[in-house]
């Protein structure tokens, strides 16, 4: 090739965007321009002429398989251009995510997993799966350690089992992460067992057939002297059915399990609680931790409303005398064409929603004596209850379906019926999109009735079911929490209970259990006022 044309060869070549060679028929690189130099890591002082062997270490057609000067391995797409004259012109391109794909065979003693930009591995070899089964690279990586500006970096994880340095790539539509280093890391059970020790809730950390820890909570609550579970069969405290759960747990290792399970104490008898599965693994083997909750029971919420009716006391008078004003004003306003329609309209629903609040705060002051306790039908109360105007607007959004059964009665307090029914249908009218039905189900038993208010609304997670009735807990973004303690203390003062079973996207069943003819008078802790505590000094 004349001196000439070399040079102006050389000169276009260098020019280009993307890294070019000349190659003669006989396989010779004759010309390569800087950005080949770049891509190839082959130094400036090499000498221009060279096989092409030297780099290409597979032909596979559009493609090449290539040997960098510093020995890493690459792929690049190539497009050739072939003159009558025997020189091929070249074009290659790098492309990182096929730079994966021949690291990530399982030959590769390294993990390395190949995923898109959104994080989606879309490849990795044998040893990627044996450290790490992923479906997604943030699983491996945290997102907030992904320097996208960066084409190579160095990143340094931990998580419950290992310490590991990995490798990232960033290409442009792909990300290649291979596993340098990594180290086993776990806390020792000791370490474990001591935390646990200081929790107030009941732990245990086991297998499926035996205890290995239990912490001293658990040990009171199943009435056993401390340490005696260590070491027990799980099937002499907890039934073969709840047993079950740990099977489907061990399949979905990820995953916390919640249930309501019954567990068998030391005098044999049984008591329903709730129970979190977190399955983990501890010094390489698979375990279970557990916690359990015993549910709010009579006696707890007996405790709780004693202290909301203290606070009762002192709120709801104070509140109500001037909402009562603000409200007259309102009124005023709006006869006068004061204020406009949309702005009352408003105001006045924000005014009801506090009333409401302040009679559930004075539902807990009460200080007349209680309704008198009469014989209700059943029927009758519930063709009342509809007719309220409460009800009725509730009605207008959600129809209210009621089949009517046999004429059934009990004993108790009119009054507080109402307003524990007329709670529940609202709550389920508020978790329900408009036009959803909401039905009451009645069933009667030889001493007692049950009566369902079931909706299709959202559903309540499983484990925030145990907290349900306990004082300034609620599930609605403006709620006060007290509506359902009520609700549960109406119903146990007449000798009954409260049962909410529900499932996220299918809706919430709430049963009413109420004996036929049993009724306990409120003991003076439920509703009696005291007077406010008085501030210190006073």
């Amino acid at each position: 090739m004349a001196v000439k044309m070399k040079s102006i060869i050389a000169d276009l070549l260098n020019r280009s965007t993307k890294a070019q060679i000349i190659v003669l028929a006989d396989k010779t690189i004759v010309y390569r321009n800087t950005l080949f130099n770049d891509i190839m890591h082959v130094p400036g002082h090499c000498h221009p002429e060279e096989e092409i062997a030297q780099y290409v270490l597979d032909d596979l057609g559009d493609k090449w398989k290539m040997k960098k000067v510093s020995g890493e391995v690459c792929i690049c797409v190539v497009e050739k251009v072939t003159y009558e004259d025997g020189y091929t012109l070249v074009t290659l391109e790098e492309e990182t995510a096929d730079v994966g794909e021949c690291l990530a065979d399982d030959a590769h003693e390294h993990p390395v997993w190949i995923a898109d930009k959104e994080g989606k591995i879309n490849s990795c070899n044998q040893a990627a799966k044996q450290f790490h089964n992923a479906t997604s690279l943030f699983e491996i990586v945290p997102w907030a350690l992904v320097d996208c500006n960066k084409k190579e970096q160095s990143i340094y994880c931990q998580n419950d089992t290992h310490r590991y340095e990995l490798q990232l790539v960033s290409g442009k539509a792909c990300y290649v992460v291979e596993l340098v280093s990594c180290h086993k890391v776990f806390p020792s059970e000791n370490d474990i067992q001591r935390m646990l020790q200081l929790s107030e809730e009941c732990y245990a950390i086991h297998d499926m057939e035996h205890v290995y820890f239990a912490n001293q909570a658990m040990h009171d609550l199943l009435q056993l002297p401390a340490g005696q579970l260590n070491g027990e069969q799980l099937h002499e405290y907890v039934t073969e059915a709840d047993l079950m759960i740990l099977k489907q747990a061990q399949e979905e290792e990820s995953r916390t399990w919640y249930r309501a399970v019954r567990i068998k104490t030391a005098e044999g008898l049984s008591q329903d609680v709730t129970c979190a599965i977190l399955p983990i693994r501890l010094a390489g083997k698979a375990v279970f931790v557990s916690m359990l909750k015993k549910p709010i029971t009579p006696y707890r919420r007996e405790e709780a409303m004693d202290v909301v009716s203290r606070l009762a006391a002192s709120m709801a008078h104070e509140i109500r005398n001037p909402l009562t004003s603000i409200k007259g004003f309102m009124q005023f306003f709006s006869e006068k064409d004061l204020l406009p329609q949309s702005f009352f309209h408003v105001t006045k629903q924000e005014l009801e929603r506090i009333e409401q609040i302040v009679s559930e705060y004075a539902f807990l002051a009460r200080t007349q004596d209680r309704e008198e306790v009469t014989e209700i039908c059943i029927k009758a109360f519930f063709q009342s209850l509809l007719k309220t105007e409460r009800m009725k607007a509730v009605a207008v959004t959600h129809p209210i379906e009621w089949v009517s059964k046999a004429p059934v009665f009990i004993t108790g307090c009119k009054k507080d019926l109402l307003f524990m029914f007329e709670h529940l249908i609202q709550n389920a009218a508020d978790a329900s999109e408009p036009g959803t039905p909401i039905v009451l189900e009645t069933d009667i038993g030889e001493h007692d009735i049950r009566v369902c208010v079931v909706d299709k609304g959202v559903g309540i997670p499983e484990e925030r079911l145990h907290v349900i009735g306990q004082p300034f807990y609620s599930t609605k973004e403006k709620g006060t929490g007290l509506g359902l303690m009520i609700c549960y203390t109406i119903a146990e003062m007449h000798g009954g209970a409260v049962d909410v079973q529900s499932e996220i996207g299918i809706g919430t069943r709430v049963s009413v259990f109420l004996p036929r003819t049993v009724y306990h008078k409120p003991s003076s802790s439920h509703f009696t006022v005291k007077e406010p505590v008085a501030a210190i000094g006073e």
